[in-house]
């Protein structure tokens, strides 16, 4: 029997049934492979926590560098910023997939499904409860507004795909509303409690509800069963998450979100966009948008008094106006956002015409349509989201790719566009796809200002009914009022300052009002004369996948594995890199500066300038010159390695300079010698002649006028000088060089004054193009620079490069050199010597470094290696430097070379370079033994005793 009614309940309603599976298949179909990568990482780690006793609240005091995201400027700690409801919703699912005891491939499918599992049921519920809410009107347009909400492609999008539960505040809105039209005051108490435990939000419109339901609910008893109900379901839930952390509590639900800077989608993040973009200051259209946010709560929430007049209709306009005001002028509006506003304007839009005279049907039927496609649009495109929404097996395992390749793969689609540029453009890589996203969105935010003008129109009509209502509000309600009603409301109000007392002293005692920092103390004062002991720091690494077993990006193709596994480079690790390397004796870094990771170098200036730390850019030189036409050509015309001088690499060199100066040039920590910014030039060395014609001329104009100053018959001088018959600019050109070799004249049997001519006027050129440099960056920033560039390796043949070692000393437009790392020696020597007979070639090339630059007067920057290994990115190509040769340990031995050579400044190679496995910072392989010897060799170093290093 009971069957055969079950039957026919289904044939009833096979079509709701198969709508509603329908719907539920295609929910699930996305999100077993989509998941926000962000997002998705820290709920299924927080109900991971969960599981274990740790709530998310006091995850975020743990300061665990891998729990803060991934961020493009300095900013506020967060992890899970929202009420504690949600991560009960994702918990529950994830707990009985634990449970069960499933293992394998299929594990990580249901887990990302369970995470999900609560808002993809969310999104059917509210279709369900939108139709059970207009019902009452018309049960056609309730099953049309259904389907629109089952098939919404952002909210499928947003629940299914990203996994964030928004739309769970609607739900419970309407199950409130359901709750008072059944007249269960308790249960409405209940459910508006748990709306404001989805997402703060509604508590910019919490005014207008209680004003609604006082409206409707005249009596007394009702009005305190309604309170208690809320207040002790409010207690219940927040408490015992409050209490296993007060401050963690306060600051992800509160105090983050005052202090969050402006992003996203809403006016004020577009704004800090183009101020990003443009060098302008965004505080004061921050300012303005916080306050015309605060007006419009305030002015919607007044106007609600006279407006709704106990109609849930009315009620649901003004909470629409006051969501749009918020989400139009908040400084923070993420995607996920607009779904509570794409509901309410689908039920706003079935509603009869009756219930809706504020804002015709046509207008919300376009706005509902702009918002759906415009933010689905944003959140799918913005931040390359296409491709982070991709687990790690399909982006890495099948596609080869990431969001971080992205940017390469449309440089050769766009070779018309710059790849980064300085200052930042609107159409680089990176940019474009946010500025085209916020293009698309001006339909919306002009749609969202006439809402809200109209609402404005609408309260200043009816100002005159709300100061009639406030200027008779004692003379309604005094009179009522009972001895009783009296002594009750004093008896409230007492306990409540009495409770108060103790409770602002538990906030006080736990820090709960006091904002989660990454960093808390002031520095300490540093002498800048004891600044000794410098570390290459690089902060290109991305994990995408954020968990820390997952050799993810970049990581795949190291030897080395950090000791807390495979990390992406963000604030959080910058201050605890910068507090390591303080507490090793490490003065400061020398910072690995690409336009592209811009951003990151100047956060990692803004921990260490709160941390006491010193730090200098070091200038990529491939990040400025890697295109083809900044490469010299060999004589056969085929592109060369190294670097060609040109007048275009020279803007870019300049441009890249000033990049890594020009905010940071008044920082109290950014590393001056003789009160000059330091900046490292990698590769600086790297510059070859080219065969190509402009290159030529150009060396030959150079001789040209040299000769032109000894005699008025320059041509009859050249010929002289060279004896042979030069009557022309084509005869100097005819005597070019054939190859490197005839530049230096390493062939003493065919040797030529015209290759002397050459080589000197190519060095003439160099010095000249970095004087230029120089003196442009110097401009740009309004004072002198210290400019530090590589020498080159050591060459036993001496004729595979034009600038030998030594020559950046003869010139005029350095003020030092330095050498990179043991290895740039090693791989040019490891073929044709012992491991032993290098490292005497290695002593030589220090003690000679030191004697030139004694000589000159300059700091003589010395480096020491503690090991090296790149096989796993170079393969057949890269080499191996033992950690220990013939009894001697490679890194005890760099020290003590650069100590006997009385090095100024000790720069070690590397703090993270895990690519060729010299890093110091911890790893599985070595532990901290390498950043313990960096504390005693420094130690050493410092104190000058070279006789203790044993």
């Amino acid at each position: 029997m009971k069957i055969k009614v079950l039957l026919q309940f289904i044939f009833q309603h096979k079509w709701w049934i198969s709508v509603f599976i329908m719907a539920f298949i295609i929910r699930i179909i996305i999100a077993i492979p989509l998941m926000h990568d962000w997002d998705g990482f820290v709920f299924l780690d927080s109900a991971k926590n969960m599981l274990h006793g740790i709530t998310p609240y006091q995850t975020v005091q743990s300061n665990n560098p891998i729990i803060y995201p991934d961020s493009d400027r300095p900013m506020t700690q967060q992890w899970y910023a929202y009420p504690p409801v949600p991560l009960i919703m994702f918990t529950i699912p994830y707990a009985i997939i634990m449970l069960s005891r499933i293992h394998g491939v299929i594990l990580p499918v249901l887990q990302n499904i369970s995470i999900k599992f609560s808002f993809i049921i969310g999104d059917l519920m509210c279709a369900y409860l939108i139709f059970k809410f207009l019902e009452k009107w018309n049960k056609s347009m309730g099953k049309r507004a259904t389907i629109l909400i089952l098939f919404n492609p952002l909210l499928i999008w947003i629940s299914s795909a990203w996994g964030m539960f928004d739309l769970w505040i609607i739900n419970f809105l309407l199950l409130f509303f359901l709750s008072l039209r059944s007249r269960k005051i308790l249960l409405a108490g209940i459910l508006l409690a748990l709306t404001l435990q989805v997402k703060l939000f509604p508590a910019f419109f919490l005014p207008a509800i209680i004003i609604y339901f006082l409206q409707t609910n005249p009596d007394y008893k009702k009005r305190l069963h309604f309170l208690v109900a809320f207040t002790l379901t409010t207690l219940i839930i927040d408490v015992p998450f409050f209490l296993s952390s007060p401050q963690g509590f306060m600051n992800q639900n509160l105090l983050m979100q005052l202090a969050r800077p402006p992003q996203g989608i809403g006016i004020i993040g577009i704004i800090d966009y183009l101020s990003y973009i443009f060098g302008f200051k965004e505080g004061i259209f921050v300012l303005v948008g916080n306050l015309l946010t605060i007006l419009c709560i305030v002015v919607f929430n007044l106007f609600s008094i006279v407006y709704i007049k106990g109609r849930e209709s009315r009620l649901l306009t003004v909470i629409l106006l006051i969501y749009t005001s918020v989400l139009l002028f908040n400084k923070v509006v993420n995607e996920q956002y607009y779904v509570v506003l794409v509901a309410l304007l689908i039920l706003l839009t079935h509603l009869p015409k009756s219930e809706q005279a504020m804002f015709s049907k046509k207008l919300l039927v376009i706005f509902e349509g702009v918002a759906t496609i415009s933010i689905l649009a944003a959140a799918v495109l913005l931040g390359f989201h296409f491709l982070t929404f991709l687990p790690n097996f399909l982006t890495n395992g099948f596609f080869k790719a990431s969001t971080n390749y992205l940017v390469f793969y449309l440089s050769r689609l766009i070779p018309q566009l710059p790849l980064y540029a300085y200052p930042n453009s609107l159409w680089t890589y990176y940019n474009a796809p946010v500025t085209v996203t916020y293009i698309f969105l001006i339909p919306l935010i002009v749609l969202s200002f006439y809402v809200v003008t109209i609402g404005f129109i609408q309260a200043i009509k009816m100002r005159d009914d709300l100061i009639n209502y406030v200027t008779n509000i004692n003379f309604k309600i005094f009179p009522l009022m009972s001895y009783r009603y009296i002594l009750i409301s004093s008896l409230f109000l007492l306990s409540i300052l009495i409770f108060s007392i103790p409770f602002v002293s538990y906030l006080k005692a736990s820090n709960a009002l006091k904002l989660v920092e990454l960093v808390n103390s002031q520095p300490a004062a540093i002498s800048k004369s004891k600044l000794k002991v410098g570390v290459f720091y690089y902060d290109w690494w991305n994990n995408p996948d954020h968990d820390p077993t997952v050799a993810d990006d970049a990581w795949s193709k190291t030897n080395l594995t950090p000791l807390e596994g495979y990390y992406t480079s963000k604030n959080s690790y910058f201050v605890e890199h910068i507090k390591e390397m303080q507490n090793a004796g490490i003065d400061f870094a020398v910072v690995s500066y690409h336009l592209y990771d811009r951003q990151r170098f100047l956060n990692f200036s803004y921990y260490a300038d709160k941390l006491g730390f010193s730090y200098a850019p070091m200038i990529e030189s491939d990040d400025a010159l890697s295109s083809q036409n900044l490469r010299p050509v060999d004589p056969q015309g085929n592109p060369n390695i190294g670097y060609k001088i040109s007048a275009q690499a020279q803007r870019n060199m300049e441009n890249e300079i000033v990049s890594s100066l020009i905010d940071v040039k008044d920082d109290k920590y950014l590393f001056r010698i003789d009160n000059k910014p330091v900046v490292y030039i990698y590769d600086g060395h790297f510059y070859l002649p080219s065969w190509d014609i402009p290159s030529k001329k150009a060396l030959a104009k150079f001789i040209y006028d040299k000769y032109s100053q000894l005699n008025i018959n320059t041509f009859q001088t050249i010929s002289k000088a060279w004896g042979i018959h030069v009557s022309s600019m084509n005869d100097i050109l005819a005597q070019y060089p054939t190859d490197i070799h005839a530049f230096n004249n390493s062939n003493k049997n065919t040797y030529k004054v015209s290759n002397d001519d050459y080589r000197e006027a190519f060095l003439s050129e160099y010095n000249a193009y970095w004087k230029n440099i120089k003196s442009y960056v110097e401009h740009k920033i309004g004072s002198p620079i210290y400019l530090i560039t590589t020498y080159q390796t050591p060459l036993f043949f001496g004729g595979d490069s034009v600038i030998q070692p030594g020559d950046q000393v003869k010139m005029s437009a350095f003020d030092d050199e330095f050498y990179y790392s043991l290895s740039n020696t090693w791989t040019y020597w490891k073929n044709v010597n012992t491991p032993s007979t290098i490292m005497r070639v290695w002593e030589k090339q220090e003690s000679d470094q030191a004697s030139r630059d004694h000589a000159k007067g300059w700091p003589v920057f010395l480096t020491v290696t503690p090991t090296y290994k790149d096989t796993s990115i170079r393969g057949s190509l890269g080499f191996q430097i033992p950690a220990t040769i013939n009894g001697s340990n490679i890194y005890k031995w760099t020290w003590q070379t650069a100590i006997q050579n009385k090095a100024d400044y000790v720069l070690i190679a590397s703090w993270n370079e895990f690519f060729e496995s010299s890093a110091i910072e911890p790893s599985k392989q070595y532990g901290s033994y390498y950043l313990y010897k960096t504390k005693y060799y420094t130690q050493i170093y410092k104190q000058n005793t070279l006789a203790q290093a044993q």
